[in-house]
């Protein structure tokens, strides 16, 4: 990819920088080890951050005055909501204010990590009024008394505050003392007693688990309110899993070490579905369960539990103990008028509105919300509090409900977290689960980024500071997170302006064809789409973090570090005379081994410089092209004798065989396996083909039909991801099940999520001619066929999902589910543009539902623009289809409602065609058809042949009913208890 940098819109400038900058974070961090961190010296202890050179709040030392808000407390809660009401532009200076007594603001999720030997406790901590905008009037004093009544606050000095709304969030306590004997033994250094619920204490944890190689390790929860009630058993995983690496632990036999869990409620966690995982892994892992087991006492070595209902207490010996004290409101809170009867402040748990006082509100762990006490809580309830207090200053009743949304991120080992979310009453409420199908119940290590790396980043970055609302927010950056191992062309704007002239006008003196788009997101995809086509995986691209700058010509980022985690290769060039140099360099380093991407950044003053002849560095320009791996004969010895021993073989390809098709048909017809092709990317295999078994996708068919699954899968460039059903055992099946065999290029995809029985790094091509010198008896030479004319770019939801039921009919050359593993919609402009580019003799049929269809059809004018020759089909139903579906599944007859699916029915898209310069046609299904559906498949076909009969771009509008649903859909329903 090539890139110039240049000035870019503002209001883009914000969420493009973030999402560069965690790119760069992820990419970095998925190549590092998970392995245990070693014990840190004194000398490796990194410094504490300095504070910020902005301005800082002015403690107020002794004032008496009123304040329009104000807001007790300076943790997560208050400060995103002071900032948040800020934001709003309706407060002037000082009219809200901010009290706590702190010098320091902690990030205390990150404590846990901590305790594992992750994080260095003084990284997560900043000084308090650093954190405040000076805008907001900040008093660095306790809290004595409310006096709801009055509307008056008094603070520790004796002082009186007057406030018009008042938001309570100072947390809650922790109470070491109500555990006896506990203080004692936190502060004995010698002890492995110890608790990540403290910054004085969270340090010491790690050291215990260093100091452990023998006995009785037990870690506690109480019973009750506590911040965060998955962090106890977070801890407990961290420490299991560093001795199991020490070869101190062993769930299956007799260790060194025994774990025990002791918790004071009756099973592992407080949601069902997340419970029963942690039981499973409980039991998995051979730790002891000691439910509703409650600390009440530490007296030496002894840890003495009460049980319920009056039982006898129970004392278990220790050789390391890690505590979560109890906790409960602070004093202020409990002793006054806005406290219900368990101390904490009485609000309405769908608007936080005090339930007697309502002009008082409160948000956080101090708040009496029936939800878990995380940060995550307070990112969903401080814009609803927000919203609901500026509404009642305008005299309106609260509007925005909370719906209980907290989450927990359960660290289970190092390296991955389980992702509870879930709202009131322990419903789940999945962020990635919802988009992409992920079941967060499965501990990932994306999700354990996401905890160690990118919660702490934007917690400081961002959420105190007011603009972080949790999931919904900066949605691409939790995807990025999430799913950044299927990401391979991070890019922006391929097109340009004048500081790519230089550029532009050199491509047309060397015959280079220009298309120029009307929207930048249809270049970059059109490029994917070209490259698919032609085999070729590195199209060149211009400014691919084009946004991560804001209004200077030049930018001030540097987008060579930018970009380098993301790439195979990326380099600045400073002098015009090594351009050959540097991009054949480039060239052969995205093109050998497995394909990626590489940036060379060429500033403006390196473009608009004349070149000086002699001074050309041309490099290996003029080289052969590198050859490509071949597979090594052993494995593929091996491979072969699994493959004989099985009886339901199957081979699927993917794009990493697109190249291949010679040597992968005549693979199968040399062994009689049948062909299956991810979804995502089918290549150009004969449709006609009697080995020829379609999408993948169809495979889990075989089992509900009464048929048997394969007992060995050939994976020929194929991921395993979730595409092809991840390790969810319906298209490639269970390692009980069958044997797997992975060709890839890339040695880090072999394996990635799933058991392989053998893993070959190798060229497809290459490999599958190996297999066939290995399984063949004499020479066997595949007759050429013509495959078929057209090919297929597949869009939207529903009526994608149809298109993919029907695609193996339509015998197409190749095919393209173009939402690929991140299901944007729109795709298929692009994709169709660069297939149609790359494949001119052909018709490439852009399939899309009436939804997909309207992010990028003002592109129907770059089709006739260049008379490309793409024939556009709309599925048009007038509603979101999977919107709709989805809802009448889960929701069925109980909840009429069904909101956010209806379109317009109005709207003519073979109009919209018309008016770009397109051919179009109207077929209409749902018209009376009295012969069986005869005389709607002759209109259609009448239809297709007007718009076939010359080049050029067409579009038919096909009017269908939004009934029945396909099968992707009614799979969204849940299974049967």
């Amino acid at each position: 990819m090539f890139s110039s940098r240049v000035s870019s819109a503002a209001r883009h400038a914000r969420r493009a920088v973030v999402a560069a900058r965690n790119v760069q974070r992820v990419r970095t961090l998925a190549t590092a080890s998970t392995d245990i961190p070693k014990a840190k010296s004194s000398a490796e202890v990194p410094k504490a951050p300095e504070p910020p050179k902005a301005p800082k709040a002015t403690p107020v030392i002794s004032v008496a005055r009123s304040h329009k808000v104000i807001v007790v407390g300076g943790g997560s809660a208050g400060l995103a909501i002071s900032h948040q009401l800020l934001r709003t532009g309706k407060f002037s200076q000082d009219d809200v204010a901010v009290i706590d007594p702190a010098t320091w603001h902690h990030y205390q999720p990150g404590w846990t990590l901590v305790g594992g030997g992750l994080k260095n406790k003084e990284e997560l901590k900043r000084p308090l009024d650093s954190l405040i905008d000076p805008q907001l009037k900040f008093y660095r004093q306790s809290v004595a008394t409310f006096a709801p009544e009055q509307n008056t606050i008094k603070l520790g000095n004796g002082d009186k505050l007057g406030y018009e709304h008042l938001v309570v969030a100072p947390g809650i306590k922790i109470d070491y003392g109500s555990i006896k004997g506990l203080p004692e033994a936190l502060a004995d250094p010698n002890s492995l007693v110890s608790t990540i619920y403290g910054y004085e204490t969270c340090d010491k944890v790690f050291r215990t688990f260093e100091k452990l190689e023998k006995g009785n390790a037990i870690f506690t929860q109480p019973a009750g309110a506590i911040k965060c009630a998955g962090a106890p058993q977070k801890v407990m995983w961290l420490a299991l899993d560093y001795w199991k690496r020490a070869g101190l632990y062993n769930p299956t036999s007799t260790s060194p070490i025994k774990i025990s869990f002791a918790t004071g409620i009756p099973a592992m966690f407080g949601v069902p579905k997340y419970s029963a995982k942690l039981e499973e892994l409980r039991k998995e892992r051979g730790v002891e369960g000691l439910f509703q087991h409650d600390l009440v006492a530490v007296d030496g070595n002894n840890a003495v539990f009460a049980r319920p209902d009056g039982k006898e207490q129970v004392t278990r010996k220790f050789d390391l103990l890690h505590v979560v004290p109890k906790m409960g409101p602070h004093a202020f809170v409990k002793n006054s008028p806005l406290a219900d009867a368990a101390g904490f402040v009485d609000v309405d748990q769908a608007t936080t509105r005090h339930t007697k006082y309502h002009n008082v509100w409160s948000s956080g762990d101090a708040s009496s919300l029936p939800t878990s006490k995380t940060a995550a809580a307070v990112t969903s309830q401080a814009p609803i509090l927000v919203s609901n207090l500026l509404r009642s200053m305008e005299g309106k009743e609260p509007e925005p409900k909370y719906d209980g949304y907290t989450s927990c991120p359960l660290t289970t080992e190092y390296g991955k977290v389980l992702l509870a979310e879930f709202k009131y009453a322990g419903v789940p409420k999945e962020t990635f689960g919802d988009l992409i199908g992920f079941d967060q119940a499965v501990p990932r290590r994306a999700f354990y980024h996401l905890k160690k790396d990118f919660f702490p980043w934007v917690y400081y970055n961002s959420m105190v500071k007011g603009t972080w609302a949790g999931p919904n927010e900066h949605l691409e950056i939790s995807l990025l997170y999430t799913l950044f191992d299927a990401m391979e062309f991070p890019l922006k704007e391929p097109s340009g302006r004048g500081h790519l002239d230089s550029f532009l006008i050199a491509a047309v003196e060397a015959d280079i064809k220009l298309i120029d788009v009307r929207h930048e997101t249809v270049a970059v995809q059109a490029a994917e789409g070209w490259a698919k086509v032609k085999g070729n995986k590195t199209p060149g691209f211009s400014q691919p973090l084009r946004d991560a700058e804001t209004n200077a010509l030049q930018g001030f980022l540097d987008q060579v570090v930018l970009a380098k985690p993301v790439t195979k290769f990326t380099h600045r060039v400073t002098a015009v005379g090594e351009i050959p140099r540097i991009v054949s360099l480039a060239w052969r380093t995205t093109t050998a081994g497995a394909t990626g991407p590489v940036l060379v950044d060429f500033s403006i003053d390196v473009l608009f410089t004349p070149v000086q002849r002699e001074g050309i560095s041309w490099g290996s320009v003029m080289a052969p092209v590198v050859a490509p791996p071949a597979p090594d004969p052993r494995a593929v010895a091996e491979a072969v004798v699994l493959w004989k021993e099985a009886k339901r073989p199957v081979i699927i390809v993917s794009t990493g065989a697109a190249s291949a098709v010679r040597e992968v048909t005549q693979l199968a017809e040399q062994t009689y396996t049948p062909i299956f092709h991810s979804p995502k990317f089918s290549t150009a295999l004969d449709r006609s083909n009697l080995l020829f078994g379609g999408s993948a996708a169809q495979l889990p068919y075989l089992r509900s039909i009464g048929g048997q699954a394969p007992d060995f899968v050939l994976l020929l460039g194929a991921r395993t991801g979730f595409i092809i059903g991840g390790r969810g055992g319906a298209i490639i099946p269970h390692e009980h099940e069958a044997k797997v065999v992975q060709i890839d290029l890339d040695g880090g995809e072999i394996g990635r999520s799933r058991k392989i029985d053998i893993g070959i790094v190798s060229d497809v091509g290459l490999a599958a001619s190996a297999l066939c010198d290995e399984v063949s008896k004499a020479p066997f030479k595949v007759s050429a066929k013509w495959v078929g004319a057209a090919m297929v770019c597949i869009d939207g939801g529903e009526a994608g999902g149809w298109a993919l039921q029907c695609l193996n009919e339509a015998r197409a050359s190749l095919s393209m589910v173009t939402t690929g593993y991140l299901g944007f919609l729109g795709n298929g402009f692009g994709y169709s543009l660069g297939a149609a580019v790359a494949s001119p003799d052909k018709l490439i049929v852009n399939i899309h539902g009436d939804g997909s269809v309207g992010f990028h059809i003002g592109d129907l004018d770059t089709f006739a623009k260049f008379s490309l020759n793409i024939m556009t089909v709309v599925v048009n139903n007038s509603v979101w289809g999977m919107s709709q579906a989805g809802q009448n599944i889960l929701y069925g007859e109980t909840t009429p409602q069904r909101p956010c699916v209806v379109m317009n029915p109005k709207v003519k898209y073979e109009v919209v065609a018309e008016g770009f310069g397109c051919s179009s046609a109207v077929v209409d299904v749902q018209e009376n058809d009295n012969d069986e559906g005869e005389h709607t498949l002759r209109t259609l076909k009448e239809g297709v042949n007007k718009l076939t009969e010359s080049q050029g771009p067409s579009l038919l509008n096909l009017r269908v009913s939004d009934m029945p649903y396909q099968d992707t859909t009614k799979a969204m329903r849940p299974a049967p208890p």
